[in-house]
């Protein structure tokens, strides 16, 4: 079972406000994505597999981060250390409030 430290209480809390999810969306989706996960990949480890086998995690989040995004959330192999999922979430945009009142 995954029981949450305070920096992985305090990522989840900046992940939901920065990406505008609500908690328990998101819990649901960390609980179910993390309880499988057999290894975490930092910026600097090689690509294991797939078309990018060989290349650097960073050098891959530059170039198609939609792709380890993807990588992510379908391989049970996969998965990602706490600072490169900080590097991979600088690659897509921020909800921001788009109200009209003045």
């Amino acid at each position: 079972m995954f029981t949450p430290t305070p920096a992985s209480t305090e990522l989840f809390a900046e992940i939901c406000d920065r990406r505008g999810i609500e908690p328990s969306v998101m819990f649901e989706i960390m609980c179910r994505h993390f309880a499988v996960k057999e290894f975490l990949f930092g910026l600097q480890d090689n690509m294991p597999f797939g078309k990018y086998k060989g290349l650097r995690i960073e050098d891959i989040i530059r170039a198609d981060p939609a792709y380890i995004r993807w990588l992510c959330g379908e391989s049970d192999k996969f998965d990602l250390s706490k600072a490169a999922w900080e590097f991979l979430l600088d690659f897509f945009p921020i909800k921001e409030d788009v109200s009209t009142d003045h």
